[in-house]
Parts: structure tokens; sequence; C-alpha cells
């Protein structure tokens, strides 16, 4: 992924920028589908996004850090809308 489309998604889902990181309002969910060669993960429950030239930092609701190179982010999860809580499982 460029550094243009992903601050695009970041727009999309509603994040602002405060300084050099990016924010997403409460009740929105976002998870990171990152891959380099057959290794890959899933870095979800995203609040804060930080790009630094190819470097992505992204802080969890748990307090943790992923960083990830930039070209390596490829596909990405918007849940919830802006204000509105996202939806959970069960009834």
């Amino acid at each position: 992924m460029t550094k243009d489309q992903l601050e695009s998604v970041l727009q999309e889902g509603g994040a602002t920028k405060e300084s050099a990181e990016w924010k997403f309002p409460e009740g929105v969910g976002v998870t990171f589908h990152v891959s380099r060669g057959a290794a890959g993960v899933q870095v979800a429950k995203i609040e804060s996004v930080r790009i630094d030239k190819t470097l992505v930092v992204a802080a969890t609701a748990r307090g943790d850090r992923f960083s990830f190179d930039l070209a390596d982010v490829v596909a990405t999860q918007v849940e919830g809308v802006r204000g509105q809580v996202a939806r959970r499982a069960g009834f």
C-alpha cells in the first residue's frame, strides 16, 4: 500500500490527524492485514496510527504497538461508523 492510499483509508474511517498521529473516533474498529512473504499478521482494534516515511506504527486499544513496513499493508478493514458503537457479536 502507498502512503496516499493508507491516508485515504484513515480519512474514510473518520481518523483525524493530530500532530504526526492519526486517531480514530470511538466506535470505529480498524484492522490492518500485514504480509511479508509467507508470513502474515492481523493487527486489530487499532486506535491510532503514525506513518514515518515507510514505517507504520499502530497502537491498539490494549496499549500494544505494532511496527511494520508500509508496503507490507495489503488490506484494511474499517468497522463501524463515526459516532456509532461498533457492532459486536451476540444478541
